[in-house]
This record gives C-alpha cells, sequence and structure tokens, in this order.
C-alpha cells in the first residue's frame, strides 16, 4: 500500500468533511493534491524542463536542415587531410625525438652534426624500437671518431712557456728592481 503518513498529518485522528479537508489541504504546504487519473497533471519543473529541451532539438534540427551534404562531405575531407598531417607530424617528431636520444646516449658532441651524417630514409620507428640507427651509428664511430670521443682519448699535450725556475732570490729581486726603475718607482 502506498505510503500515507502524509494524510495522518491532515486528517489527525479525525473525520472531516469535505470543506475542512479543502481548508486543511490549501493550508498544507507539503502536499498538492490532483486527480491524476486523467494524466493531465504535470509538474511545472518536468514540464519547463521538457519545454527546453525539445526547443533545443528543434534548433538542432533546424541546423541540420540547412546543412547540405556536399558542404559537410567537404569539411569531412578537410579534417581528414588535417588529421593526417597532424598525424605525420607527430610521428616526425617521435623519430627525431629519439634519434636524438639515441645519439645522446651513444655520446654524440654534436647531435646535429652527426645527424647529418646518418641516412634518415634508411631509419624509421617501430612501437618504441629504432629501426635501422644501430648500424650507422657504429660505422660513424668507427669513421668519424671525432663525433662519438671517449673517456679514452687522450686530450693533447699543448706545449708552451715555462717559466723557468727561479731557485735563488737575487734573480727575482733584480727583476722587480728593473721594473721599479722602468716604471719610475
Amino acid at each position: 500500500m502506498a505510503d500515507t503518513a502524509f494524510l495522518k498529518a491532515i486528517f489527525g485522528d479525525r473525520s472531516m468533511t469535505l470543506d475542512e479537508l479543502s481548508a486543511a489541504l490549501d493550508a498544507s504546504k507539503d502536499v498538492k493534491l490532483a486527480n491524476l487519473a486523467g494524466g493531465r497533471y504535470v509538474d511545472k519543473e518536468k514540464y519547463s524542463a521538457l519545454e527546453t529541451r525539445n526547443k533545443t532539438l528543434a534548433d538542432q534540427l533546424a541546423k541540420l536542415s540547412e546543412a547540405k551534404p556536399e558542404e559537410l562531405q567537404a569539411e569531412i575531407s578537410r579534417l581528414r587531410a588535417a588529421n593526417e598531417q597532424a598525424e605525420q607530424k607527430y610521428q616526425q617528431a617521435l623519430l627525431d625525438h629519439a634519434i636524438e636520444s639515441k645519439l645522446m646516449s651513444e655520446g654524440a658532441v654534436d647531435t646535429r652534426a652527426v645527424r647529418a651524417l646518418l641516412d634518415m630514409s634508411k631509419i624509421h620507428l617501430d612501437g618504441d624500437n629504432l629501426i635501422g640507427a644501430d648500424e650507422q651509428i657504429s660505422a660513424l664511430k668507427k669513421d668519424k671518431a671525432w663525433a662519438f670521443p671517449t673517456k679514452e682519448t687522450k686530450i693533447p699535450k699543448i706545449d708552451g712557456v715555462v717559466p723557468a725556475a727561479n731557485n735563488s732570490g737575487n734573480e727575482q729581486s733584480s727583476d722587480i728592481a728593473m721594473i721599479n726603475g722602468l716604471l719610475g718607482l
């Protein structure tokens, strides 16, 4: 059976006449009485929501009826081409990053210069794997050793003038005296 507790608040423990019931229902803010048997009553919020939705759908339908299929197909083709270009740029950026990372991990001095020596047509990316780069980098390490210095690479010794060792303090003081004389001190 339906919840009738709200009726107890109106009736209490007594019986009422139709006029008393009508007055009690008018005074109650919690209870609205309607005959739903005819199906004519709809809550105002529900009606407003449906009315707004109906207007939105009608506007969308009007826009769709104005659209021309040729224009829509042209727009779809344009978007597909733009998507394809973006995908190519993305794949190229992934390849560039993978090559740069590989050259850095191999110890290349100047990744741009070394990259210019690579045959990029033979290098491609297969998922996360860089295919064709290892062979070329190994060959470059042999042919262009300057591009991949190792810790074993000797630093060239630069010879130059080495100050003479001065064991006596007299030579040093005579040099200072000569400088002071030239400066007029």
